[in-house]
């Protein structure tokens, strides 16, 4: 499966990743706290909403990608592209924020010293070791003389292994005991009931998101794309649609391609939108939290988080994920014009 980019700014890059993404900070010496973590932790799960990563937990838009281990499901290694360039056969752009430990991608061997300790040349060609506590650094250089970083990995010890097995009892298992063999007779089985016969129907809102999820799984949005939009909307995307879908309530959808008209096409629901924060905002907050709970509960393998952010102090995020489908935020931003907006995103999965 392949985790689409679901959200993107075109405004400054610390802004979206501040602001828009509704998560924890996860810059600098905090992006380490995901290393070691169980990919469903609740840190791992902000740190990919932070960074808006992919299935393959993959940013390459910001330069940055995780490694998971397969076995365990934690959190290894953590990418850094310090320049455009090819790595796992996909295509990163240079990473732009701050890293930990006060690194940047300028840092020649001397620098780095000073600031991680005495280096270990490693076999690979421009490659050198560093260690931090438990953190492994390891810095490649595209130019050792120029001092220019080609990518950076940071690599962690495990914190916590996610068990694969039961441990079978100690005790020894009794011995079967032989029964008689009776001939029961056929059953006829009851007709069914009328709850039975009849299909329980799906609440308008849960359809409306599901169809969401259908129309990314099945064509990436181009089933439901129709004409280019003309108006403008809250994050000034250039290339953006009009849909078939409507979620009930919405002020207006739209399908965006972000940054360039050949991005991927992502899908935004937005709910309420002014110039002026006012009470309403928590009225109908409340009213799609209501919707979201109801409608996505933990018994059909929904985990919902409430995301505080203090750039957003007025209202939290609320942000509920499904290992098979993906996940849902309902979110509440002010951008630098002193806009503010209530909307829906998507983390989005397709085959």
């Amino acid at each position: 499966m392949k985790l689409k980019v679901f959200l993107l700014l075109g405004f400054h890059a610390f802004y979206f990743v501040q602001t828009f993404s509704g998560s924890s900070n996860y810059l600098g010496d905090k992006m380490l706290a995901v290393l070691g973590e169980s990919k469903s932790s609740s840190i791992a799960r902000e740190f990919r909403n932070f960074w808006i990563l992919d299935s393959k937990y993959c940013n390459p838009n910001s330069g940055i990608k995780l490694y998971v281990n397969s076995k365990t499901g934690n959190v290894t290694r953590i990418f850094i592209a310090g320049d455009k360039m090819i790595a796992d056969s996909i295509s990163f752009m240079k990473f732009t924020s701050l890293l930990p430990y006060g690194i940047t991608l300028n840092d020649d061997t001397a620098t780095l010293s000073d600031k991680l300790g005495k280096a270990k040349k490693l076999s690979a060609k421009n490659s050198f070791q560093y260690q931090r506590k438990d953190i492994t650094i390891e810095v490649t250089y595209a130019s050792i003389k120029k001092g220019k970083i080609a990518s950076i990995k940071f690599l962690g010890e495990v914190k916590k292994v996610v068990p694969v097995k039961a441990y079978a009892s100690l005790e020894k298992t009794p011995p079967v005991t032989k029964t008689e063999t009776k001939t029961v007779p056929p059953h006829t089985p009851a007709p069914p009931s009328e709850n039975e016969k009849k299909p329980l129907s799906m609440p308008p809102f849960k359809k409306a998101i599901m169809e969401v999820f259908n129309a990314n799984r099945e064509s990436s949005f181009y089933s439901i794309k129709t004409e280019e939009r003309t108006s403008r909307n809250f994050w000034n995307y250039r290339y953006t649609y009009n849909t078939k879908l409507k979620i009930p309530g919405e002020v207006y959808d739209l399908l965006y391609s972000f940054p360039f008209i050949t991005s991927p096409l992502d899908y935004v629901a937005v709910l309420k939108e002014s110039d002026v924060y006012d009470k309403s905002f928590e009225t109908t907050y409340h009213y799609y939290e209501k919707q979201l709970l109801e409608n996505f509960p933990s018994s059909d393998g929904w985990v919902s988080s409430c995301i505080s952010n203090g750039n957003k102090a007025k209202l939290s995020d609320l942000a509920l994920h499904n290992d098979k489908l993906g996940g849902i935020v309902l979110d509440y931003s002010e951008n630098p014009k002193g806009r503010h907006i209530l909307y829906l995103r998507f983390l989005l999965y397709e085959n």
